[in-house]
């Protein structure tokens, strides 16, 4: 049942189960394969693609290592010649999704200034770094053109591939901590915050979990904390996670909350924390103070940069 649409990968929330029932599950995430299209009308996003930091690693410590590695890359040419996309990411948050911080400006190809922030970064500058990939033949591309751009600034990169379709060995990678970079994307759960109680078992299931009941004894939420209110409780086996009440907040929790499902960087923030769960309890009508919100965490990360985004996945 999986089709092969182009070669690059990208992760979705478990949710997805329901429509690809042969998917395989990856730590709840499933591993796909995206389509992009090349029609000349406005896109609009609901992902990122994007290189991550293992920031257990000592070499990536001191801020100024990954500034170094970020004015390295070559993102224009990964974004528009590699990817044939026009928006090249700034922040996290893409440009029609809500808190995408309009403000924040580009962090631009400089090779020369990549060699002084890595000199200023200290003796424990990274020298030698293993970047962990899956096998697309885009994704290789990507590899390629980020080791080779670190080259060019003294950082000798060592690629480490695994095929797409291990997705337990890719999981298990990821979750190991033993590499300094990795290339993942990620897009949001398409059915955000859909929640299904057991009117029997007064357990409530993520969207797509094996144990869901039958239709007479179903009763569906559209928050997770309603469900809660209810006098449900999350059924430990399928593990349903509060995914926030906006699209960006189900982008951003799992990738970049200090527990978040997604977080293989290992980024912890007090403040973005903080943020997204005060995210989680506004009420949906307050636009504004969502947005608020959500562009301080767009800000927090373009500053600490746990990640660095190399192009916006296509909201299908």
């Amino acid at each position: 049942m999986r089709k092969k649409m182009t070669n690059i990968q990208y992760s979705m929330p478990n949710c997805c189960k329901i429509i690809l029932r042969a998917s395989t599950k990856l730590l709840c995430i499933c591993i796909f394969i995206i389509g992009f299209s090349s029609l000349a009308f406005a896109k609009e996003y609901d992902g990122v693609w994007f290189l991550g930091f293992n920031l257990h690693k000592d070499v990536f410590s001191n801020v100024k290592a990954r500034e170094a590695i970020a004015h390295a890359i070559n993102k224009q040419y990964i974004t528009t010649k590699i990817m044939s996309e026009e928006v090249v990411p700034i922040g996290v948050i893409p440009p029609n999704m809500q808190g995408n911080d309009t403000t924040l400006k580009e962090i631009t190809y400089n090779a020369n200034m990549a060699k002084q922030l890595l000199k200023a970064s200290g003796e424990n500058r990274p020298k030698e770094l293993t970047l962990l990939h899956t096998d697309g033949i885009k994704t290789k591309m990507i590899a390629e053109t980020i080791k080779n751009n670190l080259n060019k600034i003294g950082i000798k990169i060592n690629l480490k591939e695994v095929t797409y379709e291990e997705s337990a060995v890719w999981g298990k990678a990821l979750n190991s901590g033993k590499d300094h970079l990795f290339l993942m994307g990620y897009k949001i759960n398409p059915f955000l915050s859909i929640f299904i109680g057991d009117k029997n078992s007064r357990l409530f299931h993520a969207l797509g979990c094996d144990k869901i009941p039958q239709a007479d004894d179903q009763e569906i939420f559209a928050s997770y904390d309603g469900t809660i209110k209810s006098g449900y409780s999350p059924d430990k086996s399928c593990k349903p996670t509060n995914t926030g009440k906006t699209e960006t907040e189900a982008l951003i929790r799992p990738l970049l909350y200090s527990k978040g499902e997604a977080n293989f960087t290992f980024f912890s923030n007090e403040r973005v924390d903080a943020l997204l769960d005060q995210l989680a309890q506004i009420d949906p009508a307050l636009k504004e103070e969502q947005t608020k919100r959500l562009k301080e965490i767009d800000a927090i990360i373009y500053k600490e940069l746990p990640i660095i985004p190399l192009f916006y996945i296509e909201k299908l």
